[in-house]
C-alpha cells in the first residue's frame, strides 16, 4: 500500500503492484478494492506470454 487520503469517513487507498519492470497502481474506497484495481491494471499491461505462465 502506498498510502491513503481523505477524511476518515471517505478514505481513498492507493496500492502499488510491481512485477519485474512492470508497475501498476490501483485506488479505491477500501484496501481490498485498491488492491484488486492494481491487479486488474497489471493484467491489462502484462504481455500475453507472461499471463500464460
Amino acid at each position: 500500500m502506498i498510502g491513503d487520503s481523505g477524511a476518515p469517513h471517505m478514505r481513498t487507498f492507493t496500492w502499488s503492484l510491481k512485477l519485474g519492470e512492470y508497475e501498476a497502481l490501483g485506488c479505491g474506497t477500501s484496501k481490498k478494492i485498491a488492491r484488486n484495481n492494481a491487479a486488474q491494471q497489471m493484467l491489462s499491461i502484462l504481455p500475453e506470454e507472461m499471463k500464460k505462465k
